[in-house]
């Protein structure tokens, strides 16, 4: 494999997401749909029923704004499972529509390279955007409501949100590849939404999501109450969805790849 061709692939789908729109659409609606949520959450808690619930006053700041934290995140679920696999549906099709693709066949990229550094230019704007929404986010929240447990908070990120996003997103854009237009790589993957939504239902996000509900049996403490993780998430599960994401990946790229070989041999 050619890294030069590859990094200058995935530079390029970056600057095509970032140019057209679907990255800079992504960004705002990671931010502003927490931050939503958040002010929300903010309205809401004076209204509660305080007693026996994760916002009583009887469990630390720190374990109350945890489960806060974690609860503001959920307006990503839709965005991640839904929205960003069908912002990215067309990217393969932009490129033979535009006719980048033959032009990129003139310089005898393989077709491997080609859909790998598509990916990864696509990851690359992610996985900035995650970062940006993380770190300012977390900034926000501490300052509006109060302390946090970080660790809670980076594990939310690094093991639920990102993976997901990663693999919704390479997934989104590599099953419909062979499209020539984007009506139908969109159409395609919208039809994929309910394989989406299962994947959720199966995800470490859901496992976070459902902690910011149920925190006294989730967040594991502790003998001096501080919050050090959460419950079931555990390295060897971290490992087990590593390992499966990849798979899903691998799948989903030779799919790809051999739709575009067989287009390749019908010309």
């Amino acid at each position: 494999m050619r890294i030069t061709q590859l990094l200058g692939m995935a530079h390029y789908e970056f600057l095509m997401q970032w140019r057209r729109g679907a990255l800079r659409l992504i960004l705002v609606m990671f931010v502003l749909a927490p931050l939503l949520a958040m002010f929300l959450i903010l309205a809401s808690t004076q209204q509660l029923d305080l007693s026996a619930t994760q916002w009583s006053d009887a469990y630390s700041a720190e374990f109350r704004f945890t489960s806060m934290a974690i609860l503001m995140v959920l307006p990503l679920a839709p965005l991640v499972f839904i929205a960003l696999p069908i912002l990215v549906a067309d990217s393969l099709p932009l490129d033979r529509h535009f006719g980048v693709r033959d032009l990129l066949d003139t310089l005898a990229l393989e077709r491997r390279v080609y859909l790998l550094g598509k990916v990864l230019g696509v990851w690359c704007g992610l996985l900035l955007t995650l970062v940006v929404a993380a770190v300012g986010l977390g900034i926000v929240f501490r300052f509006m409501h109060g302390p946090f447990s970080l660790r809670v908070w980076a594990l939310l990120w690094v093991v639920g949100v990102a993976p997901m996003t990663l693999i919704t997103s390479g997934v989104g854009l590599l099953f419909p590849a062979g499209y020539a237009t984007r009506r139908l790589a969109v159409m395609t993957v919208f039809a994929c939404i309910p394989i989406f939504v299962h994947l959720f239902s199966t995800s470490p996000l859901m496992q976070f999501l459902m902690a910011s509900v149920t925190p006294e049996s989730a967040l594991i403490q502790n003998d001096s109450g501080a919050i050090i993780g959460v419950v079931g998430i555990t390295l060897e599960f971290v490992v087990s969805m590593v390992l499966g994401c990849l798979l899903v990946l691998l799948i989903a790229g030779g799919w790809a790849w051999n739709w575009l070989r067989t287009q390749d041999v019908k010309r």
